[in-house]
C-alpha cells in the first residue's frame, strides 16, 4: 500500500501547495496551475480529513492533473459518479489509480479476493479498484501482454470474487 504521507511528499517535491477548504456542491478536490500563481495548488475538501480512504483517491487524482496536463488548468473532483470522463479527467484518474494500485500487486490479488478486500488492501475506494480492473481487462483483451514484459495469468473468477 502506498502510504498517504507519500502523496504529501510527492506534492511537496513538485512544489505544489496543499490547501484545505469547505467546498459546497460536493466538490472534494481542486487543482489549479496558473502562471499568475506562485506555484500549483491542490485544494482539498475539509470533509476529507475525516475519510482517509477517500482523501487518498482524491489527492492521487489531483496529483494526476499535475502530472498529465499541460498549460493553464483548473480542475475539480466531485463526489457524484462520473459516467463519462473528459480526456483530461480520464488521464488524471488513470494516473491516480496507477499510483495507488500498482499493477503487479493488483494482479497478485485478482481472482483470490473480493472487491472489498482489494479496496482494503490498497486502502482506496471501490471505484479505484473497478477502474484498475477495467484496465487489466483491457490488457487481457489485447492479448494479455503486460507492458511487453510478461504474460498475465488471471484466475477464472475474473476480475475479483464477489462477496458472499
Amino acid at each position: 500500500m502506498v502510504p498517504t504521507k507519500r502523496l504529501f511528499d510527492l506534492a511537496e517535491s513538485e512544489g505544489i501547495a496543499i490547501e484545505w477548504y469547505k467546498f459546497k456542491c460536493g466538490i472534494l478536490g481542486h487543482y489549479d496551475r496558473d502562471p499568475d500563481l506562485i506555484c500549483p495548488v491542490i485544494t482539498l475538501s475539509c470533509h476529507l480529513q475525516r475519510d482517509e480512504r477517500l482523501l487518498r483517491c482524491v489527492f492521487a487524482e489531483e496529483l494526476g492533473h499535475h502530472f498529465t496536463s499541460v498549460g493553464k488548468l483548473v480542475s475539480a473532483a466531485c463526489d457524484a459518479e462520473r459516467q463519462r470522463l473528459s480526456r483530461s479527467e480520464y488521464r488524471a484518474v488513470k494516473y491516480g489509480v496507477e499510483l495507488m494500485i500498482p499493477l503487479d500487486e493488483f494482479c497478485a490479488h485478482v481472482g483470490h479476493r473480493t472487491l472489498d478486500e482489494i479496496a482494503d488492501i490498497f486502502f482506496v475506494t471501490k471505484d479505484f479498484v473497478r477502474f484498475r480492473a477495467k484496465q487489466l481487462h483491457s490488457i487481457i483483451e489485447q492479448g494479455g501482454d503486460f507492458y511487453g514484459k510478461r504474460k498475465i495469468e488471471v484466475a477464472s473468477s475474473w476480475p475479483y470474487r464477489e462477496a458472499r
